[in-house]
């Protein structure tokens, strides 16, 4: 993944916050790794399906950062998450949240 930009986590959680305070107060989330392009981030469970429609999608931070966002699954526990970012396995066969970087 050499080359593939990267944002801090909490930049990253920053933007994933702001996304959802939208639709009022938002919840409580913490993105736990970044590796390259991925993202796994931590939701309560009450708010992944919304979290999953928001996130969803390009769009504009609140500082002016395009961003292109893909969440593909959604998993009971962070293990599973956190063994598909071992993995590296294409975001087309697995996934959690993707994102591209400025273009």
């Amino acid at each position: 993944m050499a080359g593939d930009p990267s944002f801090s986590p909490r930049i990253l959680e920053r933007w994933l916050t702001d996304r959802l305070a939208a639709g009022g107060a938002p919840p409580k989330l913490r993105v736990v790794r970044v590796d390259g392009r991925r993202a796994l981030v931590d939701v309560p469970h009450t708010w992944a399906v919304r979290a999953r429609a928001e996130w969803t999608g390009r769009w504009t931070t609140a500082d002016g950062t395009d961003l292109e966002v893909r969440t593909y699954r959604t998993w009971g526990t962070l293990v599973g998450g956190k063994r598909w970012l071992r993995r590296r396995e294409s975001a087309a066969q697995a996934g959690a949240l993707k994102y591209a970087g400025p273009p």
